[in-house]
C-alpha cells in the first residue's frame, strides 16, 4: 500500500518547511479506495533526522517497512528531518535544551548518517540510547583504526564513506584544463574561481574532506593545499549539493563529494562527471546511525538501525539495484558487512573492497576530532568575510608568476597545529558572544596577512 512520507528541511530565514510526497510500501502502484466501513490498516510513524539524500531516504524507507512487514509487523511511515550533518546535530542539541520550546518542531526518534565526531558528542551529552545488538559478530569492531560501533553501543556504523572529488570531465576538456588527481590539484592556479566548497558549518561532506586535505600529510604542507583550494573556491557555499549540482552543469569544474553521491552522479551524467578517491590521500569512515534518547517508539527505532545492520539492508548500500529487481535507485555506498563483498561479487555498486583496499591515510580518531573543532572559527576566519581579499591575493600571486615572497606568506600556517586544537576546544567551551569574539580575532590577523601579501605580489 501507499502511505504518505513527510519531508522537513530549511527554508528561507531557517523556516521549517514541510512537503508530502507519497511512498509506496509493500510493492503496491496505487491507493485503494477507502469505502465506508472499512479499516484502515495500521501504519507506524518513525521521525527520522539525516543529512542523506532523496534517493537513500527512499530506498531506506521503503526497504525498511517492506522488512518489518516481513516479520509480521506494521507498515512505517517515516517522517524525515532534511538538514546537513552540523546542522543536525544542532537541532538535537537545540530539542534537548529546550531551545525549541514554542517553536512546534518535531521530535526526532533517530539520527542517520554523519561521521564519528557528530555522534560522539551526541553520546557525550546523553542524547542517544546504548543498543545492545544481536547478529552482528561478523562486523568488525573497527576498520583502518576507526571503530565501528561506540563504546557502550550509543552509535552503530552501518555504512562506510570515502571523500574525495568530482570533475566535469567533459568541461575540462572543453575548457583546455587538465582534471584534477589528488587534493593539492584543487589548489593549482589552473582551477582559479572553479572549485566548489560548502561551508563546513553545514555540510559534512565538505568538513570531512576539508579535514583530509589537513590531514594528508605535514601541517605545513597540508596547510598550504587547504588555503590555495579555498583561494581557488568561487564562494563559499550553503550546501552540498548545490556545489555538485553546478559541477554537473560546467558552472564550475569540480567539487568535494562523499563517495555515494559522487559515484550515483558520475553513472547519471554519462561520463561527464567523474569522481575520484585522491589515491594515498583518503580513507572510509564510518556512516553512523544513533537512537536518541527522545524516540517515542524504542523499539520501532532499534528495529531501523537493526534493519540497516541486515543482510536486507546492507544490499540496499552496497549492490547493485537491478541486480536485486527492487525498484529504488543504486547508493553506491560502502556496506560495513565484510560477507556481502564475497557473497555479492560482480553485484556491488563500489569497486573496492573496504577491507582489502589501501586508502592511504590513516587517521587517529582523537586528534582528527580535536581539529575537526577549529575548522568551523578557521574557515570564518581564512574564507569568510576575507575571501574576496584572499582570491584577489592569490590571482595577483599568479600574474606575479608565483612571486616567492608573497606565496610563502600567503600559504604559510599562521598557527601550529596545537595552536589550531587549542582554539577549537576554546571555540567549542565558549558561548555564542565569545565565539564571535574569537573568530573576529583570527579575521583581523588574517586579513593583515593576505593584504601584506597583495601587496608583494605588487611591489
Amino acid at each position: 500500500m501507499h502511505v504518505r512520507t513527510k519531508v522537513r528541511w530549511l527554508g528561507a530565514g531557517g523556516t521549517m518547511v514541510a512537503a508530502l510526497g507519497v511512498v509506496a510500501l509493500g510493492g503496491c502502484r496505487e491507493t485503494p479506495a477507502t469505502a465506508p466501513g472499512m479499516v484502515v490498516p495500521r501504519v507506524d510513524t518513525l521521525t527520522i533526522i539525516t543529512p542523506h539524500n532523496a534517493k537513500i531516504r527512499e530506498a531506506f524507507g521503503t526497504g525498511f517497512s517492506e522488512w518489518r512487514e516481513a516479520q509480521g509487523h506494521h507498515p512505517v511511515n517515516i517522517d524525515w528531518i532534511v538538514r546537513g550533518t552540523p546542522q543536525c546535530v544542532a537541532y538535537i542539541d537545540g530539542l534537548f535544551r529546550g531551545a525549541s520550546e514554542g517553536r512546534d518542531l518535531p521530535s526526532p526518534d533517530v539520527m542517520f548518517g554523519g561521521g564519528m565526531a557528530d555522534h560522539e558528542l551526541l553520546a557525550a551529552r546523553g542524547y542517544s540510547k546504548p543498543l545492545e545488538l544481536e547478529g552482528v559478530e561478523g562486523i568488525p569492531a573497527e576498520i583502518h583504526g576507526l571503530p565501528t560501533r561506540g563504546p557502550n553501543g550509543d552509535w552503530w556504523a552501518t555504512g562506510l564513506s570515502s571523500f574525495g572529488f568530482v570533475y566535469n570531465q567533459h568541461d575540462c576538456a572543453e575548457r583546455g584544463v587538465a582534471p584534477p588527481a589528488s587534493w593539492a590539484d584543487l589548489g593549482d592556479p589552473r582551477f582559479a574561481g572553479w572549485i566548489g566548497v560548502a561551508s563546513p558549518e553545514s555540510s559534512g561532506s565538505n568538513r570531512q574532506a576539508l579535514m583530509f586535505i589537513l590531514e594528508a600529510g605535514d601541517w605545513g604542507k597540508s596547510w598550504g593545499n587547504f588555503i590555495r583550494v579555498l583561494a581557488n573556491a568561487r564562494a563559499i557555499q550553503e550546501s552540498s549539493s548545490m556545489v555538485l549540482d553546478e559541477v554537473d552543469r560546467g558552472l564550475l569544474l569540480a567539487a568535494f563529494a562523499v563517495n555515494f553521491d559522487g559515484l550515483a552522479r558520475s553513472d547519471a551524467s554519462d561520463g561527464r562527471v567523474v569522481y575520484v578517491n585522491p589515491p594515498g590521500e583518503t580513507t572510509v569512515t564510518p556512516d553512523i546511525t544513533s537512537v536518541l534518547r527522545s524516540a517515542k517508539d524504542a523499539e520501532l527505532a532499534e528495529d531501523f538501525v537493526r534493519y540497516c545492520l541486515s543482510e536486507t539492508g546492507q544490499v540496499v548500500w552496497g549492490v547493485r539495484a537491478e541486480a536485486t529487481g527492487r525498484s529504488t535507485d543504486t547508493l553506491y555506498h560502502y556496506p560495513i558487512d565484510p560477507a556481502i563483498y564475497a557473497k555479492y561479487a560482480g553485484k556491488l555498486a563500489v569497486k573496492e573492497n573496504p577491507y582489502e583496499a589501501d586508502f592511504g591515510l590513516k587517521i587517529d580518531p582523537k586528534e582528527s576530532e580535536e581539529l575537526a573543532a577549529a575548522l568551523v572559527p578557521i574557515m570564518r576566519a581564512a574564507a569568510g568575510d576575507n575571501h574576496i581579499l584572499l582570491q584577489q591575493a592569490w590571482a595577483a600571486i599568479v600574474k606575479s608568476g608565483m612571486n616567492e615572497a608573497a606565496l610563502k606568506l600567503l600559504t604559510e600556517p599562521p598557527m601550529t597545529r596545537e595552536e589550531a586544537v587549542l582554539l577549537g576546544k576554546a571555540y567549542q567551551a565558549a558561548d555564542a558572544e565569545h565565539r564571535e569574539g574569537l573568530a573576529g580575532d583570527w579575521v583581523g590577523k588574517f586579513r593583515e596577512r593576505y593584504q601584506q601579501a597583495l601587496e608583494m605580489a605588487h611591489p
